[in-house]
């Protein structure tokens, strides 16, 4: 078993295969990273390599592009990959080769990326076509970006954590952190949009630990989004079914200097509508200005918001990337639903539309204190829905301009035996909302050690009237 990546398959009508008295069937984990296609029932089930089902096949430029530009999330997905084997585009490559990707040489201007092809078989979907291209960075091969793209939104995420296994180093594949949220397309930089941290001026570093400020920010409307020794900005937010409201506070923490050249673009994502005022290039001394930004909801994604700003405090240039916390919880607001409710739409719904993974590496948090998680997500816990004292059920309407009003359930299965596994399923009546939602809570599932584990920051000294916000 290479890589430990197993599928599962039922064999129907082989002759002369005899089932052996003890059969192990495939774990969960397998089983929640198995493909459409694949119906598990009580006949004889093996273990097979998803490459398995694949057959590499070489694409002209013409046919890569036309696929490549017309599939969008969840259809393809990217993302950034830490913890890779030190590996040149040759070994790579020979990699991608035994996994059955035809790499597809020519068809990526940039000689750090690699761009395969291959064509996947199940019962279910037939033939379809996979395309990968993989974006390098010469200085650092310990990192790299991924981005996957098919028909099927199942496959396409199946194929990402299938070839992730085989480029990150075993010692460190258990400390991968949560998909991170994907950049803008069509760069070759590896930096993400969406990175806590971009480019920054050395000499100047922040007080204040942005990842956690970001996370803490997801969880509350009001707060410190960012903070070094020369400008604190802080968030304070209202939300409403899919508008929402957010004013940044822009503080000049110095008592004898302006700040200069102040410049603030905010970077939408494509399912957000956004309208911001104009910052002021100078912010004089301790004083404060306020920057509102309108937002609309169009479609559901865990995508957010960018902020990018710089500025001068006497010769030095500050510049830096900031996350927004126009997370996906944003647009949820938490309704119970009674049992009957609950099941005949739970019932009711398959496929895509009910999505189901074993999430593993999550801190081993007791019940109560999930529930009070999902609480702060705009998750309504239902106690009583689930006839396991061991397992969450939760509910939420989630709001958008395309899906309108749409509830939303989730169930968490959870092994008193092992708290650092759960299995987690989420189910609506729109295919991507079921699948952002997942991945959303996912994040957070295993975002909590990074958040708790850091030491109280001290409290920085402000003017009232920037920390009171």
């Amino acid at each position: 078993m290479v890589g430990g990546i197993v599928i599962p398959l039922v064999i129907e009508d082989l002759p002369g295969v005899s089932v052996p008295q003890e059969h192990n069937s495939v774990s969960d984990d397998a089983v929640a990273l198995a493909p459409v296609g694949y119906k598990v029932n009580n006949r004889l089930r093996f273990t097979a390599l998803l490459k398995e089902f694949l057959n590499p096949i070489k694409v002209s430029a013409e046919e890569f592009f036309s696929e490549w530009r017309l599939l969008a999330r969840p259809l393809k997905l990217q993302e950034v990959v830490k913890g890779v084997n030190l590996m040149a585009l040759e070994e790579i490559t020979k990699l991608f080769d035994s996994l059955r990707l035809m790499v597809c040489p020519g068809l990526d201007p940039n000689a750090n990326n690699l761009v395969a092809s291959t064509d996947f078989y199940s019962k279910d979907i037939g033939a379809m076509l996979c395309l990968i291209r993989i974006e390098t960075d010469p200085t650092d091969r310990t990192q790299l970006r991924m981005t996957v793209a098919s028909r099927n939104p199942t496959l396409t995420f199946q194929l990402k954590e299938f070839i992730k296994k085989y480029v990150v180093r075993i010692d460190t594949a258990a400390k991968q952190p949560p998909r991170p949220l994907p950049t803008s397309p069509g760069g070759p930089s590896i930096a993400l949009a969406g990175a806590p941290v971009g480019d920054q001026d050395i000499t100047v570093k922040p007080i204040r630990d942005i990842a956690e400020g970001f996370y803490a920010l997801c969880l509350k409307d009001m707060g410190v989004l960012y903070e070094d020794p020369y400008i604190q900005i802080g968030i304070k937010a209202e939300w409403q079914k899919h508008y929402g409201r957010i004013v940044l506070f822009l503080g000049n923490k110095n008592a004898s200097a302006p700040l200069e050249s102040v410049h603030v673009v905010i970077l939408p994502p494509p399912h957000l509508k956004l309208e911001f005022s104009l910052v002021p290039e100078t912010i004089p001394p301790r004083a404060q200005v306020q920057c509102p930004l309108e937002v609309i909801n169009l479609n559901p994604s865990c995508e957010v918001a960018v902020l990018d700003f710089s500025y001068k405090f006497q010769k030095k240039l500050v510049i830096n990337r900031l996350r927004l916390p126009t997370v996906l919880n944003k647009f949820l607001n938490p309704i119970q639903v009674s049992v009957e409710n609950f099941f005949s739409q739970w019932r009711s719904l398959a496929g895509p539309l009910k999505l189901q993974q074993v999430v593993r590496g999550v801190r081993p948090i007791s019940l109560e204190e999930m529930a009070n998680l999902f609480n702060s997500l705009r998750l309504m816990v239902c106690p009583g829905l689930d006839i396991s004292a061991n397992n969450i059920v939760a509910s939420t309407t989630f709001y958008s301009q395309s899906t309108g009003a749409m509830l939303c359930l989730v169930r968490i299965e959870t092994d008193p035996a092992d708290r650092t596994q759960i299995r987690m399923t989420v189910a609506s009546k729109n295919p991507t909302l079921t699948f952002e939602l997942k991945e959303f809570i996912k994040e957070h599932l295993v975002m909590i050690p990074t958040v708790t584990k850091q030491p109280p920051q001290p409290q920085p000294t402000m003017p009232p009237q920037i920390v009171e916000l």
